[in-house]
């Protein structure tokens, strides 16, 4: 089966404190779970939060000053398409000489690449096609319109498969965000790994349909399966990847529509 290029997020696994994972890490480019590294304050013209100014000042360490020439940076970078809206990189060089010369400070952090398969990215494209001339569009759609097939690098590592729900912000949910690990073992056989992504997957159409049938509970947005690949230089050593069976979250997305200057 071949793969397509989503794009790249630069992500730190943070500790996550509740239900039975508690104090655990696991690899997911959802913002629901992990912090990413790039974020609507890296672009001049679009409007942050105060409590993401706060997290950029006191938990990454950037100045006012560092924010800046970073917006300066991914300015730039928008406009060449080499980073999308709004957290994702289009290419594993712009990503890695963002991490390199912006957050060479921050030891544990992570490349990590989504793909999707033919389908899923003939679904994503239909989904999003802008729908006026004046709309921008998400970096995945413009990731998947390049239409760049997966290869085989070595210093990149498969890591699972997870289940993303995207918002039109272009921000994602994993499964993990309903606590339904437990019930898709049980469905459709699934079983997840050391990251607390799934290991493999033969009836991917099934368990799609399943997330996106509306009885069934799930955030009201299209969702989709994506193979996670990691870089493998950036490593986490320590003993927290551990077998999840389940989770628990309550969250609350922000969203911004990614309409071009």
């Amino acid at each position: 089966m071949k793969f397509y290029s989503g794009g790249y997020y630069l992500i730190k696994p943070r500790k996550t404190d509740f239900g039975s994972i508690k104090n655990k890490k696991f690899f997911t480019c959802s913002s629901c779970i992990n912090d990413t590294l790039i974020d609507t304050w890296a672009i001049s013209w679009a409007t942050p939060s105060e409590h993401q100014i706060k997290e950029l000042r006191e938990k990454f360490r950037i100045s006012e000053a560092k924010q800046k020439e970073i917006q300066n940076w991914s300015d730039k970078k928008l406009e060449e398409n080499r980073i999308g809206w709004h957290q994702v990189f289009s290419d594993l060089e712009t990503i890695k000489e963002y991490s390199d010369k912006y957050f060479s400070h921050i030891k544990e952090k992570e490349i990590l690449q989504i793909l999707f398969p033919r389908d899923e990215r003939e679904s994503f494209l239909t989904e999003f096609a802008p729908k006026k001339k004046e709309y921008g569009t998400l970096g995945i759609y413009d990731n998947l319109k390049k239409k760049i097939v997966e290869k085989e690098i070595n210093n990149e590592e498969f890591v699972g498969f997870d289940l993303i729900g995207v918002e039109l912000g272009g921000d994602f949910h994993t499964f993990h965000c309903h606590d339904i690990a437990t019930d898709l073992e049980s469905k459709f056989g699934i079983e997840l790994n050391e990251y607390g992504l799934i290991k493999e997957i033969a009836n991917h159409k099934e368990i799609i349909d399943y997330m996106n049938d509306d009885k069934n509970g799930f955030e009201p947005v299209p969702w989709y399966l994506v193979k996670v690949k990691k870089k493998r230089s950036q490593q986490i050593t320590n003993n927290d990847h551990v077998r999840l069976p389940s989770l628990s979250l309550l969250h609350i997305t922000y969203t911004q529509s990614p309409i071009k200057k």
